[in-house]
């Protein structure tokens, strides 16, 4: 959104829909707004208005009411499935042109022209590929 080109190169092969919900939190919610997945965000998400920790007998240790966290933030914050958090952020991203390569392992990070101090860079992987320059 700031202009810049960007091009991910994860080591994964593929990425698995794996793990269980997570909670994103105020101030993650308002980071999700700003770039414009805020209403995704609360279609992917659960209602969230007390957090309660239990002992492993189930023995309440912990219960608090997060009215006045979303009061105070100005944000609620909502539990979402790992997997659909992810797919919607990978397809997001590839929407707005960013660019994702998958099985990609970087082995070291050179210089374009090692002789020139202010040179971009490149990111060198096993395969003995390399990536585009960076600044």
């Amino acid at each position: 959104r700031a202009g810049y080109k960007v091009h991910v190169y994860e080591q994964a092969p593929f990425i698995l829909p794996v793990g269980a919900a997570i909670s994103v939190w105020s101030n993650g919610v308002k980071v999700m707004n700003k770039l414009g997945l805020g209403k995704e965000m609360i279609r992917l998400g659960g209602r969230m208005d007390k957090m309660i920790y239990k002992t492993p007998e189930g023995d309440t240790m912990v219960e608090m009411d997060l009215q006045e966290v979303y009061s105070k933030s100005g944000e609620r914050a909502y539990p979402v499935s790992r997997a659909d958090l992810q797919q919607m952020l990978m397809d997001e991203y590839q929407k707005a042109g960013g660019e994702l390569t998958l099985g990609k392992i970087c082995v070291s990070v050179g210089k374009v022209n090692p002789d020139d101090a202010d040179s971009k860079v490149i990111a060198i992987f096993d395969d003995g590929s390399k990536s585009s320059q960076c600044d």
